[in-house]
Order: structure tokens, then sequence, then C-alpha cells
């Protein structure tokens, strides 16, 4: 069983590199392509191609481009030994072997809080968000408003206001996308870090642990609360597009507070979690989650509020 498993998982990091090796060729094309359209928009080569030549050449680099991301992504996953190599088991996960079943989440790395508890992992923290958005907007606006500045330079009279108004949804979404990349910088700069800190993980139905709450920083918050949350994600097929669902299934407010500020040693919230006796174990399979956490609201004055949920997990019952 070792060596099967051994061999799987050489097999994936094998595959991860060689979709590496493959997406390359299409990241350096679809850089190449939108280097050559940046230059002729900017002046330092002829424009020949015209506008619907050059509009076609930023798209081809978005498809390039973003078809060579995605492979040298999924490979670094597979060399990272992330693949789901082998199938997943079905039906209910065992008690007595929950620990070693590939339904039940499985947490590599622990992080410890201020007194040394664990630290609960956020669904995500504010500085990716802020690079993916950052990235997401980068792209969507150059595209967009390369576009504008070609019809602007190109046509004359009302022979540019038709294009202009169609370009309009996608300048929109684009400022939209500006407003959302300050609004995560202010609150990575403004705001920080938040630590949600429990004594035992993972949980059985009827356990119960002490939660713990830090705020990095020094400012003041008008009010916290903390919320338990069973939350169910299922993917599905809906046409030729793959959608995502979350739903509560049960919240409950576990503890709440007025003015306070925030400290990174000293707890903004302390309260006790007592895991239903009904509660389910957590969940995780490639269409579907059943997933444990508490959600953290902050509402602070001038500067972006908090609402991010940390996850923990609930083990099979005794």
């Amino acid at each position: 069983m070792a060596t099967r498993k051994a061999d799987k998982t050489s097999a994936a990091k094998a595959g991860g590199c060689f979709m590496i090796v493959f997406g390359l060729p299409f990241l350096i094309a679809g850089a190449i392509v939108f280097t050559q359209a940046l230059r002729i928009l900017l002046g330092f080569k002829p424009a020949t191609e015209g506008i619907g030549g050059l509009i076609m050449m930023m798209f081809v680099a978005l498809i390039f481009g973003g078809a060579g991301g995605v492979f040298i992504y999924i490979g670094i996953r597979g060399v990272r030994g992330q693949w789901n190599v082998g199938s997943r088991p079905k039906g209910k996960i065992q008690e007595t072997n929950w620990q070693k079943s590939k339904l039940f989440p499985q947490q590599k790395k622990r992080t410890f809080g201020p007194r040394r508890g664990i630290a609960l992992k956020p669904e995500s923290t504010a500085i990716s968000s802020f690079f993916v958005l950052a990235f997401i907007s980068v792209f969507w606006n150059g595209i967009s408003w390369t576009a504008v500045v070609v019809i602007l330079r190109e046509n004359d009279g009302l022979a540019k206001w038709g294009p202009l108004i169609f370009l309009s949804i996608f300048v929109l979404v684009g400022l939209i996308l500006v407003y959302a990349v300050f609004h995560k910088f202010f609150r990575v700069v403004l705001v920080g870090t938040s630590i949600v800190e429990i004594d035992i993980e993972p949980m059985a139905p009827g356990d119960r642990a002490r939660l713990r709450v830090y705020q990095k920083g020094d400012f003041e918050i008008t009010s916290a609360r903390l919320e338990l949350a069973f939350r169910e994600r299922v993917t599905y097929r809906q046409g030729t597009r793959t959608v995502t669902s979350d739903r509560d299934v049960h919240t409950e407010t576990l503890a709440e507070v007025g003015s306070c500020r925030a400290s990174r040693s000293v707890p903004i919230m302390e309260t006790e979690l007592v895991i239903p006796e009904w509660a389910p174990h957590s969940f995780e399979a490639n269409s579907n989650k059943l997933q444990w956490g508490v959600r953290l609201h902050m509402d602070i004055p001038n500067r972006p509020d908090v609402k991010d949920l940390f996850f923990f997990r609930v083990k099979p019952g005794r």
C-alpha cells in the first residue's frame, strides 16, 4: 500500500513538471503579444494593425497568458503533492480512523496564538485577497483602457461613440475593481491581522473550549461580535458553468462586546465554545464540504470593518 501511494505521488510530481513545461510557452507567448501591443499603444512601434488588430492582440495575450498561468499553477500544485492522487473513499467516516480518512480535512501546519493556543485558519487573508484583486484589476483595466485610448486616437466624430458606449460597461467594472483593491489595501495597512485562538482542535460533539480574539494594531473598535457558523459548500454544474454555493446551516452568537481597543497581547473577546451534541463531523470532498467555523465581525471607525471566517474541525463523536 505504501509503495502504491509513493508511486502515485511520484506520478503526480512528474505530471506537475510536465504541466509547468507545457504552460511556459503559452505564458511567454502571451507576454510577447502583450508587450508588442503595449509598444504600439505607446508609440514605440508603428501601428499597422489598426484598432481591430490591436484589440485582438490584447485578447490573444489574455487567452494565452491566462491559459499558461493556469497550466503552471496546476503543475506547481502537482509538484507540491497537492493533487488528489487516488480515489476518495465513499460513505461516512468511521469513528476509529477519522485521522486517516481523506474525507476529513487535514491540517499540515499549525500556528499558535499569544497564549500558545491554536490559531484558527482564516478563510482568506487580507493580504492574499489584495494581491489577487490587484492582479485582476491591472489586467482588466489594462485591456479596457487600452481599447478606449485606441478608439479615441483612431476615430473622429460620431464613429467613436458606439464603441465607447459598449466599452463603458467594462470601464465601470474596472473602476469597481480599483475600489476593491484600495479597500483591501487599507484593510491590510490600517487594520492588520485578526487572530482567533482556541485551546482544543479538532473538537468532538459536546466538547468545550476557550476562544480568544486578538486584533493587531492600536485603534478603537466600536463593537465586535463572534458567531459560531456551520456551513455547507456545494459545487455543481449549471449548464456549461461550474457553480459553488454556500449555505449557513446553523449560526449562533457566542460573544458581543461594545467599545474596546485593539491589542495583540490582550484579548478583545474571550468566550467558551460548546460544540452541539448533534454536530456532524467536518467533511471535505470534491463537490461537497461541511465546514465549522467562527465568524468575526468588527465595526471600526474611519477604517475598513472586519468580517472574517475562521475554520476549525469537528471530528466524529465518541
